[in-house]
């Protein structure tokens, strides 16, 4: 059970520059085949996995205060008939010390990269919106079946991180500065 962080795109969005913007902040954008997600999407998006980091459970974009006990994150994974040592390799990969932290800074972008990101991307005439998904999945990455909602949300909620990031919500920033109608 991980959490990833994926991203939709208009399909004229993914250009030389924008690759060079996703290259300059360290982000993936990894084009990502999942029927279950692509059923859900506009013809004119793409689908992206967003980071490098092997997972993005301790992403930087704020979520709600109170997630699921460890307790019950536990039990659900024995029901999947993880053994108790597996179990145990998972709690000690949750706990905070400081190679966790390094190998974090090296690979997961902090809210002021998303941010730098957004609004570069944002800048560029091709890419009107990024959506970004949060998914805590128990499966595969490309194959399990996300319901998700879409939000549109402005650069400027971002900016003044005045945003909660729900998992299951597509939040599709947009620069409502540079286009007068959604």
């Amino acid at each position: 059970m991980c959490t990833f962080i994926t991203a939709t795109l208009p399909a004229s969005a993914d250009t030389p520059r924008f690759r060079a913007l996703v290259q300059e902040h360290g982000l993936a954008f990894a084009p990502l085949h999942n029927a279950h997600v692509s059923a859900l999407l506009t013809p004119s998006e793409r689908y992206y996995r967003a980071t490098r980091a092997q997972c993005d459970c301790r992403c930087s974009l704020p979520g709600p205060p109170h997630r699921r006990p460890l307790n019950a994150q536990v039990a659900a994974l024995r029901a999947k008939g993880w053994s108790e040592s597996k179990i145990d390799k998972w709690r000690r990969s949750k706990e905070p010390g400081p190679p966790r932290e390094t190998v974090r800074a090296a690979h997961e972008p902090s809210y002021d990269t998303w941010v730098g990101f957004l609004t570069a991307a944002l800048a560029l005439d091709e890419v009107r919106h990024v959506g970004l998904l949060k998914h805590d999945y128990r499966g595969a990455i490309d194959d399990e079946a996300v319901p998700f909602t879409r939000a549109p949300r402005t650069l400027a909620e971002v900016r003044e991180r005045s945003l909660v990031w729900l998992e299951d919500v597509l939040y599709e920033v947009r620069d409502p500065a540079r286009y007068e109608r959604w």
